[in-house]
């Protein structure tokens, strides 16, 4: 399953997913002025599989499939308290 248009990445964002494991998630909008990186605002965790997508990818879709259980926080490296979110896995 694919998850696509997450609440747009834009300003404002704000986005709580519950996905089962395996789930392709995308976000669509444009990461060069929008960063999405993993972790909780203001720290970006380095070992989130979201930080490890291409964020300086221009208006390129931004996709990760999360296979393990979790709660995997995300936001935007410059607007961080209001572009974030979420996505719980089961």
């Amino acid at each position: 399953m694919t998850i696509t248009d997450i609440a747009a990445w834009q300003i404002p964002h704000s986005a709580c997913v519950r996905v089962s494991a395996n789930t392709e998630l995308t976000w669509q909008g444009n990461f060069t002025i929008h960063p999405l990186v993993g972790g909780e605002t203001p720290t970006t965790d380095q070992a989130s599989p979201i930080t490890a997508m291409n964020a300086n990818s221009g208006s390129e879709d931004a996709s990760v499939t999360l296979d393990a259980a979790g709660k995997y926080p995300y936001f935007c490296e410059i607007h961080l308290t209001t572009m974030e979110g979420v996505i719980y896995v089961e």
